[in-house]
């Protein structure tokens, strides 16, 4: 029995359908669907193709909200959330969501000091 569990596993994980470790697969951004400077953040919100590295082949595409600020004198990356592409207005939902949320905010500030 266990050597048929470990060819079941090997089978999926050979299969077109697995999540790839990082080193095995290249992230290119496709479109920036909408983009928000807030003070010292930036909020973007891109699709992007995944492609197999070895061979090139495109596996998936997808949405990423991404937030992108300055910390130390450099501009730092964070992906707060990836979307299927078939949640695309819901990603644009959160994004003007965590737009409104950070003007609020940055106003908040302003108006305290």
């Amino acid at each position: 029995m266990l050597i048929k569990e470990r060819s079941i596993v090997k089978s999926l994980m050979n299969s077109e359908n697995r999540i790839f470790p990082d080193e095995s697969r290249e992230i290119d951004l496709f479109e920036i669907i909408m983009q928000v400077e807030v003070g010292h953040s930036q909020f973007e919100l891109a699709e992007e193709e995944i492609y197999r590295k070895s061979d090139g082949k495109l596996i998936d595409t997808r949405i990423a909200l991404k937030r992108k600020e300055w910390k130390s004198g450099r501009r730092v990356t964070t992906i707060a959330k990836h979307y299927p592409m078939s949640e695309r207005d819901k990603a644009i939902n959160d994004m003007v969501t965590l737009t409104q949320w950070a003007i609020m905010e940055t106003a908040q500030e302003k108006m305290t000091k």
